[in-house]
């Protein structure tokens, strides 16, 4: 039984001071892929091998860029919120607009999300 402890309390000794040495991976600024899936490329479905020889998405009917300029509207209450907007004859005369890409804080105005 004696020995028994004594292999016990070796063994629980020698793991805790393994462990103690070990380098968090939280606290470790080199390790960025835990977790990851590794880099891929993208891909685009052109019409036809021309199109696609020539490598420019945007030449494809089947592109679409959401880049430009958008209507914007902003309300501190879900409550506030305008129903129906995405109907055609919806007036959005009275919104912001905004560059897209953008984010809320650049360019003329300033969202103050409180």
């Amino acid at each position: 039984m004696k020995r028994f402890i004594i292999t016990f309390v070796s063994l629980f000794i020698s793991i805790t001071a393994i462990s103690q040495t070990l380098d968090p991976v939280w606290e470790n600024p080199d390790i960025t892929e835990i977790d990851k899936l590794p880099p891929r490329a993208s891909f685009f479905a052109y019409e036809n091998t021309a199109l696609a020889a020539d490598g420019k998405e945007e030449n494809s009917e089947r592109f679409l860029s959401l880049n430009g300029t958008w209507k914007f509207n902003w309300v501190r209450d879900v409550a506030d919120r305008p129903t129906g907007f995405f109907k055609e004859d919806f007036d959005t005369s009275g919104w912001d607009d905004i560059a897209v890409p953008a984010t809320g804080n650049c360019r003329d105005t300033v969202f103050l999300f409180m």
